[in-house]
Order: C-alpha cells, then structure tokens, then sequence
C-alpha cells in the first residue's frame, strides 16, 4: 500500500557534486521535506532518460532529520509535459528503496548507541 509521506521543495545549485550517477545528469540541489512525521532538510540529485514529451527518471535523495538520522531514497518515476515548448513537466515517482543510516551517539564513557 502506498503512502503520502511528505512534500518535498528541491533548489537546483549548479555548483553541487551528483549524490551518485545513473543516466544523464540534469542536476543537483537542497530543499527541504514537510510531512505529518518529518520536517527536514534535503540534498537531491536527478537522472533522466530524456525524451520529448515524456522522459523516465531516477531522482536520488538524502533526507537529514533534525536529530542527525540520514536517510537515503532511491526513486523511479515519469515526467511529461503537453508540448515541446512547455516548461511545465507533471512528475509521478515513487521510492524503489531507503536506507536509513543512523548516527553515533555516546550516551557515556564507555557505550556507543546507534
């Protein structure tokens, strides 16, 4: 079953370093997640294999929450638009995997929690 987990709002920066590499790189950029469960920041990057009207995609991203978790997202998806001259493309993805890496914490001498 699916679920709505959160809107996302992503910058393009030009001068930032792809997260990883898979088809032609469109770009890269930050923004931010709202969601009912997770307000955080975000790094992206995109893929496509353009075409033109539609094009299929591959966005990356990395989700950092308030308390240090890092969580990374793999999704394909679909953009479209309803001419060439169109700037406007409509954008369906849905996330094919996560990895949530959990950060250290020393909660005294001698134990690290995870």
């Amino acid at each position: 079953m699916l679920a709505h987990l959160f809107e996302a709002e992503l910058v393009y920066r030009s001068e930032m370093e792809p997260l990883t590499r898979e088809g032609e790189l469109i770009g890269s950029g930050d923004g931010s997640v709202v969601g009912v469960a997770i307000a955080s920041a975000l790094a992206w990057t995109l893929f496509e294999r353009p075409g033109k009207l539609s094009c299929a995609m591959n966005p990356v991203a990395v989700i950092e929450t308030e308390d240090g978790a890092r969580v990374r997202l793999y999704a394909r998806g679909f953009a479209r638009r309803s001419d060439e001259a169109s700037r406007i493309w409509t954008v369906d993805a849905a996330a094919r995997r996560a990895r949530y890496q959990a950060y250290l914490v020393k909660d005294d001498a001698s134990r690290i929690q995870r």
